[in-house]
């Protein structure tokens, strides 16, 4: 009977680890991940319409997060990525800008999980101005 009880304490411990691993919305994402944004994500007007905190600062701009290796971007990945939002037509490219969330967030962004139906990779950057959100992207790679 105590090696039954050990074993469901165990198995309960591990099943509790396991759940608090699975992402949800409003957690932040790990500074490792790929963000990926389209349009022109240097420039001003691609913050137009975005809402401002009263100094100045973007709040829940969209954009695509996930976990994807520095050694494994190169075109095809990104437009894998940027295809997994099925809420809209991002283009052809090369038109997506990337950059990983530790470049936001070392210049003070707050980046979290916003999965929403059909865009499971949707995320949301805030606490950046716009001069500072326009440095942070590349232009991801050409075919």
């Amino acid at each position: 009977m105590k090696s039954t009880s050990k074993a469901l304490l165990v198995g309960l411990i591990v099943l509790s680890g396991s759940a608090s691993a699975v992402a949800k919305n409003g957690d932040p994402v790990p500074g490792t991940y790929l963000m990926a944004r389209s349009g022109a994500a240097n420039t001003d007007k691609n913050y137009e319409g975005e809402d401002e905190d009263i100094t100045g600062k973007l709040q829940q701009v969209s954009a695509l997060c996930k976990d994807i290796k520095p050694k494994d971007v190169d075109a095809d990945s990104v437009k894998k990525f940027v295809q997994s939002d099925k809420t809209r037509k991002w283009g052809d490219g090369p038109t997506w800008w990337i950059a990983r969330v530790s470049t936001a967030t070392g210049l003070g962004a707050k980046v979290v999980e916003d999965a929403q139906p059909g865009n499971p990779n949707h995320c949301l950057i805030s606490g950046l101005k716009v001069s500072q959100i326009k440095g942070i992207w590349t232009e991801s790679p050409e075919p």
